[in-house]
């Protein structure tokens, strides 16, 4: 990067970390044209998808990047959640194989994350159980079981224990968003209001505070 970009990098982060997004899309506008790195075009991209929720102009952006460079996995993998968020499922899918870049069981985790914002918990429950206790999306396997448990079938013992299994194996450090989630969602269902208003008190402040998880969902 050019050493001049350093101050406008800066107002960038004070307008992305004070929630102003469109100036902060503007200022990486800036930041582009002064030479930034590739990179800031995918960020770009990403902030209409995340925080501003204009799904079809950062598809758009994703679209010109990966003509650009088809194998971009980090575009592969945004242009995945956008499809997601437009309930574009089939094209979702169709994404799967590229960005797991070989990885079964991180295709299998995308393809049960698909299912259930399809609704679909059957999918979701047999491509779950192909991640194993070894994998490094282990812990972010038993959240969804817990959704799927949850939303799909109402199993709330199976629920705790899924739960349960993806605190122990790390999800409160690799996925505390999504833990505070599902620790909320299982709490309201199990009338505990209390414990829920602070798993979703916790679920925003991560949300705020680091990089929203994806997929959408």
């Amino acid at each position: 990067w050019p050493e001049n970009l350093g101050p406008v990098y800066g107002l960038y982060t004070a307008y992305l970390c004070g929630g102003e997004f469109e100036s902060a899309v503007r200022t990486i506008d800036k930041l582009l044209f002064g030479g930034a790195g590739d990179d800031m075009w995918l960020e770009r991209a990403d902030i209409r998808y995340r925080r501003l929720y204009q799904p079809s102009q950062a598809l758009d952006e994703v679209d010109a990047l990966l003509r650009y460079d088809p194998d971009w996995t980090q575009a592969r993998l945004l242009r995945m959640d956008v499809l997601i968020m437009l309930e574009r499922y089939d094209d979702a899918l169709a994404e799967v194989e590229r960005a797991s870049e070989g990885d079964a069981e991180r295709e299998a985790l995308f393809r049960a994350i698909i299912a259930v914002n399809q609704s679909d918990w059957e999918t979701a429950r047999q491509s779950l159980s192909q991640i194993g206790e070894e994998s490094p999306y282990y812990d972010l396997a038993r959240l969804y079981e817990a959704c799927v448990c949850m939303q799909g079938y109402g199993e709330l013992e199976a629920a705790y224990d899924a739960l349960a299994q993806g605190f122990a194996a790390g999800a409160l450090t690799s996925s505390f968003g999504e833990a505070m989630r599902y620790l909320g969602e299982y709490s309201m269902q199990t009338g505990q209001l209390e414990q829920a208003a602070r798993a979703f008190a916790a679920y925003a402040l991560a949300y705020e505070l680091e990089e929203p998880d994806g997929l959408y969902l």
